[in-house]
């Protein structure tokens, strides 16, 4: 094969795949096959960490951080989510539509 077209597809594979393999900044991603797990415990943390949230994310932790606010809008970027752990959080109420659009969903955790 030409070099040039080995360098072209790298070059799409890494624009394909880039959003599915990013991370948010004060977490950690777990990649396999079949699941993406991401894990935010910083103490820190005090706004959704949408910003590099992979989109095929399947369980999302925000553990103990200072994260007050959780729309439905942050969590439609994340169609494929089938867990989603709050445990430990500034969260006081939470809206009516969180959940919307959320059809894989089977575990939460707001302890």
């Amino acid at each position: 094969m030409n070099s040039w077209l080995l360098h072209a597809l790298a070059v799409m594979l890494v624009i394909c795949c880039r959003d599915a393999l990013s991370c948010p900044k004060r977490c950690t991603c777990h990649f396999s096959a079949k699941t993406t797990e991401v894990v935010c415990p910083d103490a820190g943390l005090s706004h959704f960490p949408g910003n590099g949230l992979p989109s095929n994310t399947t369980s999302l932790t925000i553990q103990f951080t200072n994260l007050s606010v959780l729309t439905s809008q942050h969590l439609t970027a994340i169609p494929l989510l089938e867990e989603l752990h709050l445990p430990g959080n500034k969260l006081s109420s939470l809206p009516a539509d969180l959940l919307k659009g959320l059809h894989y969903l089977h575990t939460i955790d707001l302890t």
